[in-house]
């Protein structure tokens, strides 16, 4: 659910993106790009191992008002750094964390 309760309730439009992912560790499903917003924390992402500059993308197929964004961040298996970024157009990013 939205963080912000005061912006809006109900399901997160995130879990309605489509995902992209710059790799993935292996063809599963355990690993596949979709586990980003599925809403369930029994599954994940998992990029390629040893890539330094892994990313994911949630197109949310128009301009929305993003009030919160919020991270499960896994760090034992090896990442340790993040930067979360927001674009009305795919091409000019703003880092907003």
């Amino acid at each position: 659910v939205w963080v912000d309760e005061n912006y809006k309730t109900g399901p997160a439009e995130s879990l309605l993106g489509t995902v992209t992912a710059s790799s993935v560790f292996d063809n599963t499903p355990a690993n596949a790009a979709s586990n980003v917003n599925d809403a369930d924390f029994n599954t994940a992402w998992s990029s390629a191992f040893g890539l330094q500059n892994a990313s994911i993308t949630v197109d949310l197929g128009s301009v929305k008002a993003v009030s919160a964004i919020k991270l499960y961040w896994d760090w034992i298996f090896f990442a340790k750094n993040y930067t979360v970024e927001i674009s009305n157009d795919n091409a000019i990013w703003s880092a907003v964390a």
